[in-house]
Formats: structure tokens, sequence, C-alpha cells
């Protein structure tokens, strides 16, 4: 703190000594750069009382000739007893506190119950920071080269937050809460997690119950970027029980149950490539239940059919994974659709490929249509005068119980 005494001489005439002990700005809060400023005011030689009129300015340098003004406050009432007073000021415009401001000074005008207008304090008091202030970065530019630890005085992540506490009722009350307050169609939540290129790691999300079980979730950087879930804290490549690849294929390791819903499959094997496969015999819960094919030759117009039909209605999803080939790319090379029915001779389409133009000599597709009935079928025709080969690697019916 400093102490100084400042004159100054009121329209009426009357000389008035103030004396000014003004500490740096000691505290700010989380609503602004609010300021609190203490300082002590004489009135003719002893400690004014009472409640004055005080206007602060802040000035970018101490010397009047070179600085400029940049804030100044509003009009404030203040309680002054025996000289003390302490006033906030702010919030404060932020290019009071720029790194091109070399000094940070005060100015104040005061008017007294008695004083018919304000009083301007000849001279400025130069504002000190704290040394814990002086010596923080700036919060515009917060910048460290080791760990943070909150909680911790021993960090072992680049930032790592520690704290023992319950009763939490909901997700705000977590370790980290992000929220952005913003209320516009482009102002996302939004969490990064980001490695460099192709050289780098995996970028993924780790859940771990210590000691006892955890999960992983994230891309695979080393496998065709897939995202993965995999039932490993420290990795999505060990364990990895679900795969979804950038084509949207998605595969699960186990059985899939949706509520009280468990599927068993029912699979026609790869190998129709225009040959009649015969009859296949596949069972569902110990029923047997046929399944044919007919082979397409090569020949614009030309229909192969894939027809399942089973001895009671089946409830459920049916998967189909079908391809087709062309010495001509670029041309309309074929077209499928899958129907289902309750019988082998009314069917409805539920999926249509529509004519399929390749770019390049062959595309693999797989489809998820419902089921619901005995019957599915299948029908690839030949769209590309007599140039494609069409071809189902798979058929699967996941049965809801």
């Amino acid at each position: 703190m400093s102490r100084r005494t400042l004159t100054s001489v009121a329209a009426a005439g009357l000389v008035l000594g103030v004396s000014l002990t003004a500490g740096a700005f000691l505290t700010t809060s989380n609503s602004g750069r609010i300021l609190s400023y203490t300082g002590h005011l004489d009135r003719n030689g002893e400690g004014a009382t009472g409640q004055y009129s005080m206007r602060f300015r802040l000035y970018t340098d101490s010397e009047p000739s070179v600085s400029t003004t940049c804030w100044v406050s509003p009009d404030l009432t203040v309680d002054v007893y025996n000289g003390s007073f302490t006033a906030p000021l702010g919030p404060v415009d932020a290019s009071c506190f720029a790194e091109s401001v070399p000094a940070l000074s005060v100015g104040t005008e005061v008017r007294g119950p008695m004083d018919t207008g304000f009083v301007t304090l000849i001279g400025r008091q130069r504002i000190y920071a704290a040394a814990m202030a002086a010596a923080a970065p700036r919060a515009s530019d917060f910048t460290l080269s080791g760990k943070i630890g909150i909680g911790t005085a021993t960090p072992s992540a680049a930032l790592d937050v520690r704290r023992a506490w319950g009763n939490q009722t909901d997700p705000s009350q977590g370790l980290l809460a992000a929220h952005n307050t913003t209320v516009a169609t482009d102002a996302h939540a939004s969490l990064l997690l980001r490695t460099t290129g192709a050289g780098g790691g995996n970028p993924f999300v780790s859940l771990d119950a210590q000691n006892e079980a955890g999960w992983s979730l994230g891309m695979d950087n080393a496998d065709a970027n897939k995202f993965k879930i995999s039932n490993a804290w420290s990795s999505v490549t060990t364990n990895t029980r679900l795969t979804l690849d950038t084509a949207g294929a998605l595969s699960v390791t186990g059985p899939i149950t949706a509520g009280r819903a468990t599927f068993d499959t029912i699979i026609y094997p790869s190998g129709w490539n225009g040959t009649n496969p015969g009859t296949l015999n596949p069972s569902v819960d110990g029923d047997e239940n046929t399944a044919t094919a007919e082979g397409v030759t090569a020949g614009a117009g030309n229909v192969g059919i894939f027809n399942y039909e089973a001895s009671s209605t089946l409830r459920g999803i049916a998967f189909i994974k079908m391809g087709v080939r062309t010495t001509s790319p670029g041309s309309v090379p074929g077209r499928f659709r899958v129907r289902t029915g309750s019988d082998a001779a009314t069917y409805a389409t539920v999926w249509d490929s529509g004519d399929m133009a390749l770019t390049t000599t062959e595309r693999v597709l797989t489809v998820a249509v419902p089921f619901y009935g005995r019957a599915l079928r299948v029908e690839a025709e030949d769209r590309g005068a007599g140039t494609a080969a069409l071809r189902v690697y798979e058929v699967s019916v996941k049965r809801y119980e």
C-alpha cells in the first residue's frame, strides 16, 4: 500500500484535502473483471464519514501525457467510515490488461454530501498486482510445459483430476463438466480426441472399474480406421466385441439379444454363382425347413431366384449378402429384390436395389429387412445385356423368440 495526499479545489472555492491509500487489485469475480479497490479519504484533515459519490477511471500509464483512458466507472455511492472505504470497479474492459499496457493507474473523482459537483483529485495512483497475480500466466494465454494435477500433487497424465466424494445426483456433479451456454445452432458441446495421421496411435475412450473390468471404444488407426468397442480398458484392439467399418458394415462377436427377443440363425452358405446348388435343410429349433436356389444364366432379363420357406411363421430380420460382377464397368449390370410373404406363392417386395451401375468390376452389399411370415425370396436380375454375373453369398434369418 502507498499513501499520499491529493488536493483539489472545488467549484465553491473549498479546499479539499484528500489522502488516498490504494491497494492493488485484490480480487476478481467469476462474472467478469470486477476488481476490489480499497482507499482512505480525509476531509479537512480528518477521516471522512458518510456516503460519498465516487467515479473512477483506469489509465494505461501513470503519466497523463502518454496515457489513455481504458475504462470509466459509473457514478458509485460509497460508504466511508473514519476515512476507510472499499469500492468495486468493473466489469473492467479487457483492453486495460493488454500486454501492450505498460502500467495501470487509477484516477478518482469525489463528491461529498455538501459538494455541488465532483472534485477531481490531482495525480494518479499506480496499481500493482499482488505477488501471486504477477507470477500467474494471463488467463487468455494459459500454457504449461508440465502436467496439471487437480486433487493430486503427482499427476500421471497431462491433466489428472482426482477427488473422493459421493452423493452425486447427476453427471454435472462429476469430475468434469463442459457446458456451452451459447444458444445457437452452431454452438456445440464437442470433445475432440485426435492422433497425428496414419502413423499415429488410436483415439479412444477408456472406461475402467479398477481391478475389476474395463471397456474401450474408439478408432483403430491401424485397421482401416474402424470404430471398435473392446472388453479391455487399455486398448480397442484387445478383446474386440464390436466393429463398424467406414462402409457401414457391422460385426459383433457374440449373440445379439434385444429386450426379450433372442435371435438364432438360419444360413444359406456361400457358393451360389449361377448354378443350382440343390436343396438345403437348415434346422430351426429342431424343425426341418427347405431353402432352394435357381441359378441365373448370362443374358439380359434372366432372373435367378433364391427361395426359403419355413414350416411355420417366423418373425425376425433377414440379412442377405449379395454381389454383382461385370466385365463392362460403368454399365447397368444387375438388380436385386427381396420379397417376403405368408407362403411361397404370396410375396411383397420389401427392398429393391434398383439398377446397379458399377465403376469397378465387382460390388458386394449386405441388406437387412424385416421378415414376418414363412417365405423369403431373393431375386437377381441380369440387366447388363449378358455381361453380369450375380451371386448371393449368404442368406440368414435372425429369428425372434
